[in-house]
């Protein structure tokens, strides 16, 4: 047991740094902050959008987003900068805590399905 919570530390050590390290060094607007970034604006404006996944997610997202102090109005165009009222740093950091937690809880649910360790 013992090993597996060194493991489990590591890897979830491991996962933080890997997307945590300079995760503020490029303030263009990437990848999914395009897709979360404008449905984050459209809840805020309460305005409808069509979008096929469940909203849960998108709207903690949102919630979070307002919580740094984003009120929407930003465009995020893709590889264009961050306006100055734009927290990205912190919107990104929510994203890499959730990303991380991701390990324990899928190493977790591996163990309890009884999985080999090295498998989990």
């Amino acid at each position: 047991m013992h090993h597996s919570r060194v493991l489990l530390g590591a890897l979830t050590g491991l996962a933080l740094y890997l997307r945590a390290h300079s995760i503020g060094a490029d303030p263009r607007v990437v990848f999914d902050e395009v897709h979360l970034g404008n449905l984050a604006n459209n809840y805020m404006a309460s305005q409808f959008h069509l979008n096929p996944h469940p909203p849960l997610g998108k709207l903690l997202i949102t919630l979070l987003f307002r919580a740094f102090g984003y009120t929407g109005g930003s465009s995020f165009d893709s590889g264009e900068p961050h306006p100055d009222f734009v927290p990205y740093v912190q919107m990104r950091r929510v994203q890499a805590v959730l990303g991380t937690l991701l390990v324990p809880v899928v190493f977790a649910a591996c163990r309890a399905l009884r999985l080999p360790e090295m498998a989990a």
